[in-house]
């Protein structure tokens, strides 16, 4: 499994974000060989600058030491599985070296050691923007540097610079939250076929992409113009409303107004009863653009369009409880903010663009093309 591969469980891809790539095995022998290694060396004591520094190294720094050569030892096991990821892994090694130096010889190499914490970030940055997706490996990686360079900086500063160097640490995790997240969204940008990797927070049905027959593309749009038709009365909002659907506080290129009856019917592709719609604001106001149509259970849905219809389940999603709503998808830690919870697998969905002029029944549509859409729908009215 290279570096950019989606992860497979349970039947369906999802983000290398969450999971452990191929590449954790060997950082985690790394780690090991590391901290042993480290304490071999405090107990054989050579002769040199190691030996001087262990006799006036109080113990929170020889602890520091060890923690350190595990984590240099980890960034060296991750480098013959790194795939795409080499030229971070690389710099990682480098950058835990030039640490584990730092905390022994200080001076210049305390300077170096920010030096190639930035040359990580850069290298993690040019990996992401061409499509590779950093899995859970390569955060641990990060995180166990960062908190490496921290365990290494001066305990002698003042009281400005250290608030400083904290601030530098506290950045650093962010930016690796940021960087996870950044190339899961590159790595997933417009995955709607079998077999992309989808962004964080996405779960496609596993398998493997082919054309589809004459007969499934006329199911695909039979399905659509149907839907279209059946869906046209909601355009007035106040008509939706009537009917069920949460139209209130409409806002954005991609507001989905749910209608919990619907949701529990037990009616399935339902052209007249979709279990949400989906309202785009454009210059005059909210225009329908496409329907969701959501499983009531686990169940696989239905594809008579065979490969256009590609449903998908959300992971990692964050809810609310009080009051109930999405807030988002966990960290790249797992974490979610205060007051919601995880949910471990939606049950299965898929949009439906009904609006004129879709370029496509199923799938992605570029936020671009809506918003020329309704550019264009408010200047020929």
């Amino acid at each position: 499994m290279t570096a950019w591969s989606p992860i497979i469980a349970h039947g369906y891809a999802g983000s290398p974000l969450y999971s452990f790539g191929p590449s954790a095995g060997g950082m985690l022998l790394g780690f090991v060989g590391g901290w042993m290694a480290a304490g071999a060396i405090t107990a054989v004591r050579p002769e040199g600058r190691i030996a001087a520094w262990f006799d006036s190294a109080p113990t929170l720094d020889r602890w520091s030491f060890r923690i350190l050569a595990a984590v240099l030892g980890g960034a060296i096991g991750f480098l013959p599985g790194a795939g795409a990821l080499a030229p971070v892994a690389i710099t990682a090694t480098l950058g835990m070296a030039i640490t584990l130096r730092s905390l022994v010889g200080g001076g210049r190499w305390r300077r170096l050691l920010w030096s190639s914490m930035v040359a990580q970030a850069i290298a993690a940055l040019l990996v992401a923007t061409r499509g590779v997706a950093i899995d859970q490996t390569m955060i641990v990686l990060f995180t166990g540097q960062i908190s490496a360079a921290a365990l290494s900086r001066p305990r002698e500063t003042g009281r400005m610079r250290g608030a400083m160097t904290t601030l530098v640490i506290v950045g650093a995790v962010m930016a690796v939250g940021g960087i996870g997240w950044g190339s899961g969204l590159a790595a997933g940008n417009d995955a709607e076929r079998l077999g992309d990797t989808p962004p964080p927070g996405v779960l496609l049905p596993h398998g493997e992409d082919r054309p589809a027959t004459a007969a499934e593309r006329a199911a695909a749009f039979d399905l659509q113009r149907r839907t279209a038709q059946a869906v046209a009365k909601y355009q007035d909002l106040a008509v939706a409303a009537a009917d069920g659907y949460d139209v209130s506080n409409v806002h954005g290129l991609d507001f989905h107004a749910s209608n919990p009856a619907y949701e529990k019917d037990g009616r399935i592709l339902d052209p007249a009863r979709p279990e949400s719609l989906m309202y785009s604001v454009g210059p005059d106001g909210p225009v329908l653009t496409a329907v969701v149509f959501e499983m009531p259970d686990a169940t696989p849905g239905p594809t008579p369009g065979g490969p256009l219809m590609v449903w998908h389940a959300h992971d990692h999603v964050c809810f609310s409880l009080i009051p109930p709503g999405l807030t988002g998808i966990a960290t790249p830690w797992g974490g979610c903010p205060v007051g919601s919870i995880t949910v471990a697998k939606t049950n299965e969905m898929i949009h439906l663009w009904v609006y004129d002029g879709a370029p496509k029944p199923f799938g992605h549509i570029d936020d671009a093309v809506i918003e020329r859409y309704l550019a264009d729908r408010s200047a020929n009215r």
